[in-house]
């Protein structure tokens, strides 16, 4: 189910909203939420409901166990089940077909006949986000940062509440544990109101920007082999400030479905366009997903405690399992490894320059920081790696200078560009701005909300929901 479809905003979200602050005992209130998240998820397919509850039953008794016992190596052994089991299954749905495609290529490259089958399976919905999540609830038990959940049910609805299910943030159990031990038993208005703000101008975000943007993109993409020097930076361009709004008003609107539930998620997205440095970057890019990797890959592989070889060492091996946690295609793997790169780039320059008073405009950081991500976005969207070889000698004039716009108006596109461009470094994020719960932000906020319905038409998923 889509945040920006007619099924969820005129059906499914009000009769949450009303059944959730109805009900008043705290059990039955979380089995409703838990009840109404899977009903949300198996909306898309019901039987890949059954995966997340198992891995939810998996973790929840891994984690009690782990917490009651006292030998440590019985406590090993089961984060070392809940790991295998939500590794496995992650693995298995989402790299199988890529691990077994990518032997056979090479036997059959060698001359070998290649066997291994390919079995096309179909990878389950927001399997990536909700697996990371249940993996953090058994090693922070281990590491003796968490406790338990009260109940079945509190764990339940952590794994599955459904604003942040598909396509994160991706939440860690100490985030929220005191809110689903201590519910708040009435609706708080400021939040209900703070909620709605968020929820529809995540809304704007989604469909007036981000899948208009699309309109102009993607049939230019689609004859990639047809690029030229400008239309490839105007389909760049165009790409990059998609996904941007895609995945910022997806993350408002994560953040404004909490609020209106009376939960307060963490921050996941700041203006990563004006990050001045590559590290600032992914601070500020899908933030939960890189504090991630920071907190249980790069740290637990060393960190930047060792020589600079180790901590770049440890950055590529970092970004390349980021890469691949995107997707089950090469593509992915060369993005992860070139900011991989940039990253080892910049520590090891920042290193040498330690002390040495050399001042680099803010302006011209910002800049070349956005050309360095905008470059690695060819390999994100690129299907494989012929097209995006192909993009990348249109960018650099190797296939003439106009190219195909495949129907599209280079001015309209251009417009939009500008107009993105000026968004993304003067308005801040909805973080950033606090409107008072007055009338006149109610009726910006029902005209808003009307013109968004309004323009719904095909329903278009979130670009991060296919991770």
């Amino acid at each position: 189910m889509l945040f920006n479809s007619y099924v969820f905003l005129l059906l499914f979200l009000p009769i949450v909203l009303l059944g959730w602050w109805s009900i008043r005992p705290t059990r039955e209130r979380l089995v409703f939420l838990a009840v109404a998240s899977y009903v949300f998820y198996g909306y898309w397919d019901w039987r890949f409901a059954f995966l997340m509850l198992g891995t939810t039953i998996v973790d929840y008794v891994a984690g009690k166990t782990i917490y009651a016992a006292t030998d440590r190596g019985a406590r090993r052994r089961w984060l070392v089940l809940s790991l295998v089991f939500n590794l496995g299954m992650l693995a298995f749905f989402k790299y199988f077909d890529f691990f077994t495609g990518s032997v056979n290529a090479v036997l059959e490259g060698l001359g070998l006949p290649g066997g291994l089958p390919i079995l096309h399976v179909v990878l389950p919905i927001g399997i990536s986000f909700y697996i990371f999540e249940s993996l953090t609830y058994t090693i922070d038990i281990y590491r003796g940062i968490a406790r338990p959940a009260n109940s079945f049910y509190h764990y339940a609805v952590f794994i599955s509440i459904f604003p942040k299910l598909i396509a994160g943030p991706i939440i860690r159990y100490t985030d929220v544990e005191e809110q689903y031990r201590h519910l708040r038993p009435c609706i708080d208005w400021e939040m209900m109101h703070r909620g709605i703000w968020f929820f529809v101008f995540g809304l704007v975000k989604k469909l007036l920007i981000a899948d208009r943007l699309a309109r102009n993109v993607d049939p230019i993409l689609a004859h990639y082999d047809q690029l030229g020097f400008l239309s490839g930076w105007a389909a760049l361009l165009g790409y990059s400030f998609q996904i941007y709004f895609d995945f910022s008003g997806y993350s408002d609107m994560a953040v404004g479905l909490g609020y209106m539930l009376g939960f307060r998620f963490p921050k996941n997205f700041n203006r990563p366009y004006i990050a001045r440095n590559v590290s600032e970057f992914w601070e500020r890019w899908h933030i939960t997903l890189s504090r991630w990797l920071r907190d249980y890959l790069f740290i637990p592989l060393g960190g930047s405690r060792g020589s600079l070889a180790k901590t770049a060492r440890n950055l590529f091996v970092t970004m390349f399992l980021g890469g691949l946690w995107h997707g089950a295609n090469w593509t992915f793997v060369a993005w992860g490894l070139y900011h991989g790169a940039l990253l080892a780039g910049y520590h090891g320059a920042r290193t040498a320059w330690r002390g040495r008073g050399l001042r680099v405009p803010a302006w011209l950081c910002r800049v070349s920081i956005f050309l360095l991500v905008t470059l690695a976005w060819v390999l994100f969207r690129a299907p494989d790696i012929h097209a995006a070889s192909v993009h990348f000698q249109a960018l650099a004039g190797f296939r003439g200078l106009w190219g195909s716009f495949a129907h599209v108006s280079p001015a309209l596109l251009g417009s939009y560009l500008v107009l993105c461009g000026l968004w993304t470094v003067t308005i801040p994020e909805m973080w950033d701005m606090d409107p008072k719960p007055r009338a006149v932000w109610a009726l910006v906020h029902a005209v808003v909300a009307l013109v968004c319905i309004a323009n719904l038409g095909v329903e278009s998923p979130f670009l991060y929901f296919q991770f």
